[in-house]
C-alpha cells in the first residue's frame, strides 16, 4: 500500500478513536495528510467529468440546478473547467450559461467544493461523525467520512480518493438533513492528455497583504463575523492588471466555508451601475462573476446568487463588498460593523 493510502487510513482511524480534537492530529504523518487533502485540487494531475447539483431554498423560493462540467488539471496549479450544459435549472440560454460558468471557474476551483481550508478552525467547529468504509467513485477507491458542523447547521458525506486525497464526491445537507448541494466525479483519468488545453486565466493578480503601503489606503475591517465559528484566514491585495487598481480582500472561514470582505478604497465607489467594470470589480476580486443586471439606487444592496448572499455599497467613499454562504441579516451586520 502506498504512503498516501497509509496516511489517509491512519488519520481517519486516529480521528475516530481519539476524538476530533487538536491532540489527535499532532503527528507529522497526520499533518502531511491534511496538507495533501488541502492541496490535492491544485497538485493532482487528472481530468474528469463532474456532476454538480444544488437545491437551494432562499426566502421560500426554490433555486435548483443540475449540470455537468469537465475538469482538467496539470498538477502544477493550472486548471480548466469546461461547462457541459445544465440538465435542470440554470440560465435559459445555453450560451449564457456557459459564459457565466466559465467566468466563475476561478471561484469554483478555489471555493465551491468541500475542503478543509483551515485546520484549527475545522477542528473547533466540525466533528467527524462516522466512517462509512471504502466506496467506489468513478472507478476509484475512496474512504467516505461523515462530517457535521457542531451547531448542527450543516453536515457532509465526503469521499476522499485514497491514493491522492482528492475529494471525488461530497454531499452537503442542511440542518434538517435535506440534500443542499453535491459534487461527484462520473469519470476520472489519472493520466490525461492535456495537449491543447486552454487553462484558466485569472482576471486579476492576488498577493499577500503585508503592509498598508502596498495597498495605498487604509482598508476598513469588519468587527463582527457571521457567527462565532468564523475567524480571520488571510489578507490579500487584488490588482486589476488592466488599470492597476488595488483592492483589499479579507477572507474569513469556519474551517470549510468562506466569507469575503473586499474594500475597493476611495476610488471603488459601487454606486455606479453593476454593469460597469468599477462596480463589478469587487466580485471579480473574489474570483466570482455575479452576472447581475443594472444596479439599484440604494446605497447598500443585497441579492442572492444560489447559496451566496452578496452585500455591496459604500462607506465613507469606500466601495465595500461581502460575498459568502451566510444569511442576509448576518452579512448586513458584518457590513455595518466595518463603519468607522
Amino acid at each position: 500500500m502506498s504512503r498516501p493510502k497509509l496516511l489517509l487510513l491512519a488519520l481517519v482511524a486516529g480521528l475516530l478513536f481519539c476524538g476530533c480534537g487538536a491532540s489527535s492530529i499532532s503527528g507529522s504523518a497526520e499533518m502531511d495528510l491534511i496538507q495533501m487533502v488541502q492541496n490535492a485540487p491544485h497538485q493532482v494531475r487528472h481530468s474528469g467529468i463532474r456532476r454538480i447539483e444544488s437545491y437551494y431554498n432562499l426566502d421560500g423560493n426554490h433555486d435548483n440546478l443540475v449540470y455537468r462540467e469537465r475538469v482538467q488539471t496539470d498538477g502544477k496549479g493550472r486548471f480548466a473547467i469546461t461547462p457541459l450544459g445544465s440538465t435542470q435549472g440554470g440560465l435559459p440560454s445555453a450560451v449564457a450559461f456557459k459564459a457565466v460558468q466559465l467566468a466563475r471557474a476561478g471561484f469554483h476551483q478555489r471555493y465551491r467544493d468541500f475542503l478543509v481550508r483551515d485546520l484549527v478552525a475545522f477542528l473547533d467547529n466540525y466533528e467527524l461523525k462516522s466512517q462509512s468504509g471504502i466506496v467506489a467513485v468513478a472507478g476509484r477507491d475512496c474512504l467516505q467520512v461523515d462530517v457535521a458542523r457542531q451547531d448542527g447547521s450543516a453536515s457532509y458525506e465526503v469521499a476522499l480518493d485514497i491514493e491522492t486525497g482528492l475529494v471525488l464526491r461530497y454531499r452537503e445537507f442542511d440542518a434538517t438533513g435535506v440534500l443542499y448541494s453535491m459534487m461527484e466525479y462520473e469519470s476520472y483519468d489519472a493520466q490525461p492528455n492535456l495537449v491543447g488545453v486552454q487553462f484558466h486565466q485569472e482576471s486579476n493578480q492576488e498577493s499577500p497583504l503585508t503592509t498598508v503601503s502596498a495597498l495605498g489606503f487604509q482598508p476598513l475591517v469588519p468587527k463582527l463575523l457571521p457567527d462565532s465559528a468564523f475567524r480571520f484566514l488571510e489578507a490579500s491585495v487584488v490588482t486589476d492588471p488592466s488599470t492597476g487598481t488595488r483592492m483589499a480582500k479579507l477572507t474569513y472561514t469556519d474551517g470549510v466555508e468562506t466569507v469575503f470582505f473586499l474594500d475597493a478604497g476611495p476610488d471603488g465607489n459601487p454606486r455606479t451601475s453593476a454593469a460597469t467594470p468599477k462596480a463589478s470589480a469587487g466580485f471579480q476580486a473574489a474570483g466570482y462573476s455575479s452576472g447581475m443586471g443594472p444596479g439599484l439606487s440604494d446605497e447598500v444592496r443585497v441579492f442572492h446568487e444560489g447559496p451566496l448572499t452578496v452585500v455591496w455599497g459604500d462607506v465613507e467613499g469606500h466601495g465595500l463588498y461581502l460575498v459568502g454562504k451566510a444569511s442576509q441579516s448576518e452579512l448586513l451586520q458584518m457590513f455595518e460593523s466595518a463603519l468607522p
